[in-house]
């Protein structure tokens, strides 16, 4: 996140067991989910936003296959 230009923004929706990210918005946290719920709030963002900034940029990242059973997916998940 150092990376980061003052002026970008970052939204997180999480799953499961709930985190903080520094100077990050919690959007929502659920206990359970799914990628479609999240990609929605995505959705909703760029058609709200479409209009004041049609030029904006969304990046939207995941850890690709938590819950599926393994080893690692259980350590990334406590």
């Amino acid at each position: 996140m150092a990376e980061l230009l003052p002026k970008h923004q970052v939204f997180i929706r999480s799953i499961g067991k709930q985190f903080e990210v520094e100077d990050a918005i919690q959007i929502q946290h659920d206990e359970k989910g799914d990628e479609v719920g999240t990609l929605k709030f995505l959705w909703d963002h760029c058609r709200e936003t479409d209009n004041d900034n049609p030029n904006e940029k969304v990046v939207y990242l995941h850890n690709k296959g938590s819950f599926h059973p393994s080893k690692e997916n259980d350590l990334l998940r406590k």
